[in-house]
């Protein structure tokens, strides 16, 4: 686990072990799933109605990957959170197979 690559911060509460060490091995996971030298930062807060709302953000050089989204089940919330954030991770590798690269522009191949 590249610890130093992710950081969980919880505002308002305090989770217990378990869940905590479930976020950051799902987060991790997204992690190794991301553009080499990304950093994972997510947040969750607990807001005044009893709800959670989360924030994950992935930094990379392509750009950041995030989602934000509000629930009261914190395992769904994340859940929720990781599953956006892949989305956007896969079309990303997908689409940049589908560009032409620039010795493909130069031969004319495209």
């Amino acid at each position: 686990m590249r610890t130093t690559d992710l950081s969980v911060n919880y505002v308002g509460f305090e989770p217990a072990d378990e869940v905590h060490a479930h976020f950051y091995q799902t987060l991790n996971d997204l992690l190794d799933e991301a553009p080499a030298g990304s950093y994972v930062k997510a947040t969750f807060s607990r807001l005044e109605n009893g709800l959670y709302q989360g924030v994950l953000l992935v930094n990379s050089y392509v750009g950041p990957f995030s989602a934000t989204t509000t629930g009261g089940d914190l395992s769904e919330l994340l859940f929720a959170l990781s599953q956006k954030v892949h989305e956007k991770l896969i079309e990303w590798k997908f689409g940049r197979f589908l560009q032409p690269t620039s010795s493909q522009l130069a031969a004319g191949l495209v």
